[in-house]
């Protein structure tokens, strides 16, 4: 929102001045954008069931929803083929 200055004898008209903004060092950026990436993950995970595979089609990973969804260990399913 703009900053509005009331007209003065040294400065007959309004002036309308932006306010500066606060804009982030790299460092900050780079954090906030992992903070970000961090919590998209994390809403994927909870509401999605997710398998990792290699190329060949065989599981590396699975997340607790899909794990709790279709009553797998991980152990019972690591390396094996998807289909």
């Amino acid at each position: 929102m703009p900053h509005i200055a009331i007209a003065t004898k040294k400065t007959p008209r309004l002036a309308v001045e932006e306010p500066q903004r606060m804009t982030p060092k790299p460092a900050v950026k780079k954090k906030l954008c992992l903070t970000e990436l961090e919590n998209q993950r994390t809403a994927l995970d909870r509401s999605n069931a997710m398998l990792e595979m290699d190329m060949s089609g065989n599981i590396l990973a699975a997340n607790d929803t899909f794990l709790r969804l279709f009553g797998y260990k991980l152990e019972d399913i690591y390396d094996a083929p998807h289909c």
